[in-house]
């Protein structure tokens, strides 16, 4: 068994849409970063 499994969500505020969902057993703060750089690409920033 790996450990524990990781969900990182990002949430628009304003319709609480799910702008990226990604789950993995390790998340890293620069994976985090591209996710975060891929939805402003796709949704546009805040």
């Amino acid at each position: 068994m790996r450990g524990s499994f990781s969900v990182f969500d990002l949430m628009g505020d304003f319709n609480r849409e799910a702008l990226c969902t990604k789950g993995n057993f390790s998340i890293p703060g620069l994976r985090i970063v591209e996710y975060r750089r891929d939805a402003i690409e796709i949704h546009g920033k805040p």
